[in-house]
């Protein structure tokens, strides 16, 4: 019971502290998630339960409740669904005897260590491009990239890399079919319309709302 309150006291006095730290920076970290060695941007959200270390986001990123993310490179505008599972290591399948990492890593969790060298690369960083939507318990392999404007069905196992505007899903993820055309993701690519200034987003938020306007508004002479 006293261990519990301390917990709920010292995640409780680090959301303060986050709060504080980042105040012009619309930061908000729900004090039940635990979060290590993460660098923010600006207008984050992390909700309740989320556990994030040694990660990146970009601007208006948000995770939510329950995802675990480990090593990950995160951009602008992208969403993170509910239990996601992304970046929790692997181990050798192959060649290697056992899969037990007290036989490879000085990192198992044990106190009996069988070697003092790593002998396996278990955790690659993970990179997720801007304005991309991982839709709820998805499953995402160390290494994997994840391009631009690309969309995560829920519960997706993705073990290979998303190309820019992809749609994937299923167990491993596959192809299902590409958001736009060939012209308008080259397009959409060349602009990086989430390097944009805010104040000029929010001048042209209803040009979101149809592709085709925002090319040609994009695309036509500025008086």
């Amino acid at each position: 019971m006293l261990y519990d309150l301390t917990k709920i006291l010292y995640y409780f006095s680090f959301t303060v502290y986050l709060s504080v730290r980042y105040f012009f920076k619309d930061i908000r970290v729900h004090f039940s998630a635990r979060i290590k060695k993460v660098s923010f941007s600006n207008h984050n959200r992390i909700y309740e339960h989320c556990v994030i270390e040694n990660s990146t986001l970009g601007k208006f990123t948000y995770v939510s409740a329950s995802s675990v993310l480990n090593n990950v490179s995160i951009g602008s505008y992208t969403s993170i669904g509910p239990s996601c599972k992304i970046g929790l290591g692997i181990h050798p399948s192959d060649t290697f005897v056992s899969t037990s990492p007290i036989f490879y890593s000085t990192k198992n969790m044990f106190k009996a260590k069988f070697t003092g060298i790593n002998f396996f690369d278990e955790y690659s960083r993970i990179k997720i491009g801007n304005d991309v939507w991982i839709g709820a318990n998805v499953i995402i392999k160390d290494g994997v990239r994840i391009g631009d404007g690309a969309i995560v069905a829920a519960g997706a196992v993705v073990t290979k890399d998303v190309s820019p505007y992809e749609i994937i899903g299923g167990i491993p993820a596959k192809h299902i079919r590409f958001r736009f055309d060939e012209a308008k993701i080259s397009f959409l690519l060349k602009t990086k319309w989430w390097d944009f200034e805010e104040s000029a987003l929010r001048r042209y938020v209803e040009k979101f709302q149809d592709l085709d306007s925002f090319q040609e508004f994009i695309t036509k002479p500025q008086v």
